[in-house]
This record gives C-alpha cells, sequence and structure tokens, in this order.
C-alpha cells in the first residue's frame, strides 16, 4: 500500500477501517451487510486534508471493489494493484 493509509480488519472479518497515518484516526469504515449481501462504506475525508469529499456508497461486488471505491480520489491512494 502505500505510506499514508492502511487497513485494518476490527471486531469481525466484515469490518475494516481505513486509517490516515498522519492523523492515526480511521477516515473510512467497509461493513458487510449480511441480510443484503452488500458491501456498503462511509469515508470521513475533506477535500483540502485528503484530496476527496465525505461520501458513501456500496458494492454488491466484494470488499476489494469497496476498497477501491473509498480510496477513489485520496491524496496518495493505492493503487487497485495493492488492494487486497
Amino acid at each position: 500500500m502505500n505510506d499514508r493509509y492502511t487497513w485494518q480488519a476490527k471486531v469481525a472479518p466484515s469490518r475494516h477501517e481505513l486509517i490516515d497515518r498522519v492523523s492515526s484516526k480511521a477516515v473510512a469504515i467497509v461493513v458487510f451487510d449480511g441480510e443484503s449481501q452488500i458491501w456498503e462504506w462511509t469515508r470521513f475525508t475533506t477535500k483540502y486534508l485528503h484530496g476527496a469529499p465525505p461520501v458513501c456508497g456500496s458494492t454488491k461486488f466484494g470488499l476489494r471493489d469497496a476498497k477501491s471505491q473509498v480510496l477513489d480520489g485520496l491524496i496518495d491512494g493505492a493503487a487497485p494493484s495493492e488492494i487486497k
């Protein structure tokens, strides 16, 4: 991955947080909704500090796709090949 952000699995494998290493705070979360079989994500960023505004979304195409959507537009965001 890159130097600024890192993914951490939390509590259960169905919850992941994107941690900003500069502030040591979570700037996004990705969770799996077992009922609807959809990965939902929310990004708590600012355009000034992170390069992209706060936004939320969802995907039925898996965790990798959800993480890619979260990173889209972030300063120092990872390339798609670096997402696991």
